[in-house]
């Protein structure tokens, strides 16, 4: 797959190109933040379980919390996708 900034031309129409490049910035920010987000909820699920295990209401609880709080930062990402250029 050849990328459209490596193309010799691609610095001609400097607006295309920073737009371009302004694209692939937030898209790459999306992306970070839905793996960063995947990943705290494996761990979050993680220590759940745990807690469950030996049934530390304080750990669970604490994980409920982190758990609203992660939905709270996915939802907001989620309106940044809507928001964004393409759907």
């Amino acid at each position: 797959m050849r990328l459209k900034s490596n193309e010799p031309d691609f610095w001609k129409n400097k607006q295309e190109a920073e737009k371009t490049l302004k694209d692939k910035k937030s898209f790459e920010d999306l992306t970070g933040t839905y793996k960063s987000s995947l990943d705290q909820l494996n761990e979050l699920a993680d220590l759940f379980q745990l807690a469950s295990e030996e049934n530390n209401q304080q750990i669970i609880s604490e994980v409920l919390l982190k758990i609203k709080e992660l939905k709270s930062k996915v939802k907001k990402n989620e309106i940044k996708c809507f928001l964004s250029n393409e759907n």
